[in-house]
């Protein structure tokens, strides 16, 4: 896997975190490393819930609440176990399960700055 560093904190503009995003998706490999990942969602806010076992790992944030597809504000995703390996996540499932709800919450973090 290709060394990729997020260079996104909470201070990071919302066209920060989409170009980071962008960077993320050009990646030419099949696994993302679940640091990676966690920053980029701690960036906007996504507060990771503990674990309830096994290898799904559940995230929320408030804008999802009133979401059809996302219980509660809660979206997850599966983490793969690789020998050592601290976590990855697959590109496939990262395209599925977490980048809609990424770019829901930041049309969401957008329109909360409009409004203020």
């Amino acid at each position: 896997m290709k060394k990729f560093k997020v260079k996104i904190d909470v201070n990071s503009t919302i066209e920060d975190i989409n170009q980071c995003v962008k960077r993320v998706l050009l990646l030419k490999t099949k696994y993302y490393e679940l640091s990676i990942i966690k920053k980029l969602l701690f960036a906007i806010n996504v507060k990771e819930l503990k674990s309830r076992g096994g290898s799904a790992i559940r995230f929320y944030h408030k804008a999802l609440e009133e979401h059809p597809y996302y219980t509660h504000g809660i979206f997850s995703i599966h983490k793969i176990h690789k020998g050592g390996s601290k976590g990855e996540i697959r590109r496939s499932d990262f395209e599925k399960y977490l980048l809609p709800p990424i770019h829901i919450i930041i049309e969401h973090i957008v329109k909360e700055r409009k409004d203020s």
